[in-house]
């Protein structure tokens, strides 16, 4: 579903990511882990086109997504969660998971049930203004908005960061049911490994910019955490 070659970015004389590797298959849930500044919201912003490439190659469904302005992604079906969230602070929460639906065609114009199946309590909330909400249930609009477009590939960056335990266990249910029973391809930025374990099948490991290893999840040592991942 998602190939990527030889991808380079630069910020200035910064050198971010370097011919970078990964190839994502349909229906698979990977995890992307590393280090604090090692280039991870850096690739899925060149991914969803909110940063340019220097080279390299992003093929989605056999569309170089490198040509493709960002906007063309909500057709493309690609969401993204960003880390912080970012929902519109002064919109409702109606006014929030609508806001994507433009860049669809006429008939496509309408929020899926599936956004109220998986998050109940926002079909209470609709009227409310996004700034209003608890950080967990800012998270939860996040990534209703994403599901708003009906995406085939999903793409969540820190997911977990700033929301209490007992949410970070309802999170990675809803990672788990949209991913092994809806048939929803994820691509998963996240730094804690008890949820990485859990929700996805697959992991890929960055430093400096590159990706330096990966396997099925169940091939994620000790000595690889060792290795790549400790202070």
């Amino acid at each position: 579903m998602l190939d990527i070659s030889k991808l380079n970015q630069c910020y200035g004389q910064s050198h971010t990511l370097r011919d970078l590797y990964l190839s994502i298959a349909p229906r698979a849930c990977v995890s992307l882990i590393g280090r604090n500044g090692v280039g991870k919201t850096t690739l899925l912003k060149c991914i969803m086109g909110l940063l340019s490439l220097d080279s390299g190659k992003i093929i989605y469904d056999d569309t170089d997504l490198a040509g493709e302005p960002a906007y063309a992604r909500v057709p493309m079906r690609i969401g993204y969660v960003p880390q912080g969230r970012l929902i519109f602070p002064l919109l409702t929460v109606e006014e929030n998971l609508l806001v994507g639906l433009g860049a669809l065609s006429g008939d496509e114009q309408y929020l899926p049930d599936l956004i109220f199946e998986v998050f109940p309590v926002l079909k209470n909330m609709l009227k409310r203004r996004g700034g209003d909400l608890s950080g967990g249930q800012q998270q939860q609009l996040a990534i209703a908005r994403a599901l708003a477009i009906r995406p085939r590939l999903l793409l969540l960056d820190e997911p977990t960061e700033g929301i209490q335990p007992n949410l970070v266990q309802e999170i990675a249910e809803i990672v788990i049911h949209l991913n092994r029973e809806i048939g929803l391809t994820v691509l998963v930025v996240e730094q804690k490994l008890p949820f990485v374990r859990r929700v996805a099948s697959d992991f890929h490991i960055m430093t400096k910019g590159t990706i330096v290893a990966g396997g099925k999840m169940e091939e994620l040592s000790e000595s690889i955490i060792a290795e790549h991942l400790s202070l």
